[in-house]
């Protein structure tokens, strides 16, 4: 899979990955579903988030995690 929804800049937030034209940290997201929001919810809170770059963005952090070739957009 391509990460194409997910960029990183170094001069942008330390280069954490974000979620492209909308500026979230994917951490942010993350931390927000571990905190028991459910993605639907989360999404409500962040009008420019789409269910698909929350997918993607879960997807992203699934296959860093996993030392699945994380592939830097």
């Amino acid at each position: 899979m391509t990460y194409d929804r997910i960029e990183h800049e170094p001069a942008f937030m330390t280069g954490k990955p974000v979620i492209g034209s909308t500026r979230i940290p994917v951490d942010l997201l993350l931390r927000e579903a571990a905190g028991g929001r459910s993605i639907a919810d989360i999404i409500d809170g962040y009008p420019r988030l789409t269910p698909e770059n929350a997918m993607v963005s879960l997807v992203h952090a699934t296959d860093f995690v996993a030392h699945e070739g994380l592939i830097a957009a």
